[in-house]
């Protein structure tokens, strides 16, 4: 059976690499859970602290823009004026310091019904990159139009779905969400996060979702009991090899297909998440109840939902992750998944299967890859991500990152200034097409078939 070992160098929102030019930081789309009552928990990223980013423009804007040969659309002064984008985040720590530099001076967070925005600078730099991107320019000009921004508050389930109710009331054409759920769905555009998501694609916004950065650290297969109920998995027949770098806090998901579009549908299939140190010691388990009861308030130990979660601060050293099932009502497709937060697997040890978490693998979800990454998340099939960009951004300060985040907050800016070029407004079906004409032809076919919508001139890319 194929070996199988999830790398974790740094958990949690940022990841810290070296490489040439000095450090990078690389923001984890799938940091944030996000869920709040009825069945869950509110629970936020840590802090980036007095990281410089959080006042510091982007550096490296046209080798972006000239990657995607958006020079057509800036000189023909196409900067996404009139289009609508939301942004979808946990957090906008240090939005001041972008008004009026970086961002329109009167840019504010939306009004929310729950919890306050984590300390994230997360969705405030992912609204500078988009920005910049449409406009062609680091720097806020008035004279520069770019799109309309509204930032969104979407810490927590209730705020999540608030959002998406006010972006469709507000007519917004565009919704960027660089964030994914590990759990809430089964990975085939089904359950109940997508349920949400599909309300605002069916209103005709384009959604974009960052792929999720799950590339390397993520196990999937199925759900198989052995003789002493514990689930067959690759490494030693039960084992997943969890190998950490530095010290850091590392949160561990496991979540299986049981999940329906209704929230309050509780699964009665239920597993158990364990997870021991280099001598076989169990460090940290994870053993909710999944009793079949939808609980209106959180209970302790229980679960309506499919999903056992540790997090703990793990040493440098190999952990191992073993699944433990307490129940066997489970079918031929069951299919479960393992995440550790983190990035930067080595290739020789990743799995070729799916990595794609929720709302990426829906079917009316933009999901948006990385191609200057190892660690971007995919489909086995290919199917998803839907397409991939540039991500690399560089900072005035020296610092620099790249991902699935910033690949989707490149690819929102593109598409807004592209929008603003057409008479028509650009609906998720267009752009569907448009993609699927520009990333199933040659350079040449495209060059001579632009007819009046030459979506060609982005250079986006389905490697």
């Amino acid at each position: 059976m194929q070996k199988l070992i999830l790398k974790v160098i740094i958990a949690f929102s940022i990841v810290l690499i070296t490489g040439c030019g000095g450090s990078k930081f690389i923001w984890d789309s799938g940091d944030e859970e996000k869920t709040d009552g009825s069945g869950g928990a509110s629970e936020s990223p840590p802090p980036l602290g007095s990281a410089k980013i959080s006042n510091s423009r982007l550096t490296n804007l046209n080798d972006i823009t000239t990657a995607l040969a958006m020079n057509k659309l800036h000189d023909k002064q196409h900067f996404g004026q009139g289009i609508k984008v939301a942004i979808f985040d946990n957090g906008y720590t240090d939005l001041g310091f972008s008004l009026g530099t970086r961002l329109p001076p009167n840019l504010v967070v939306q009004p929310y019904p729950k919890n306050k925005p984590a300390e994230t600078i997360h969705g405030t730099k992912m609204a500078e990159i988009a920005y910049a991107v449409a406009t062609g320019d680091s720097q806020y000009s008035a004279q520069r139009p770019g799109p309309e921004l509204l930032l969104y508050n979407t810490n927590g389930l209730t705020n999540f779905k608030h959002a998406i109710n006010d972006a469709i009331k507000n007519d917004v054409d565009m919704i960027l969400y660089a964030q994914i759920w590990e759990y809430g769905g089964n990975r085939d555009g089904h359950g109940f996060i997508n349920q949400y998501v599909n309300r605002a694609t069916n209103a005709g916004i384009v959604w974009v979702n960052a792929a999720g950065n799950y590339g390397r650290s993520t196990y999937s297969g199925p759900v198989s009991i052995t003789e002493n109920s514990m689930i067959g998995l690759p490494y030693e027949n039960n084992k997943v090899r969890l190998v950490v770098d530095e010290k850091y806090p590392v949160k561990i998901t496991l979540a299986w297909n049981d999940f329906q579009d209704d929230i309050r549908y509780a699964t009665q299939q239920d597993l158990d998440l364990i997870v021991k140190d280099q001598q076989q010691n169990i460090i940290a388990t994870s053993a909710l109840k999944q009793d079949g009861i939808f609980h209106e308030e959180a209970t302790k130990g229980v679960t309506a939902h499919a999903r056992e979660i540790i997090k703990k601060e793990l040493s440098p050293g190999t952990y191992y992750l073993e699944v433990k099932a307490n129940s066997r009502n489970f079918r031929p497709t069951s299919q479960l998944w393992i995440t550790a937060n983190g990035a930067k697997i080595p290739e020789e040890d990743a799995g070729t299967g799916d990595s794609i978490l929720i709302p990426a693998d829906n079917s009316h979800v933009f999901a948006v890859g990385a191609h200057d990454v190892d660690y971007s998340a995919s489909r086995g099939d290919g199917s998803k991500p839907d397409f991939f960009s540039p991500s690399l951004v560089q900072f005035s300060d020296g610092q620099a990152f790249g991902g699935t985040s910033a690949a989707s907050a490149i690819s929102v800016g593109a598409l807004a200034s592209f929008a603003s070029s057409r008479a028509e407004k650009l609906s998720p079906q267009v752009l569907r097409r448009l993609l699927k004409q520009q990333l199933t032809t040659t350079d040449s076919e495209n060059k001579n078939n632009r007819g009046s919508e030459p979506f060609n001139i982005l250079n986006f890319s389905r490697l």
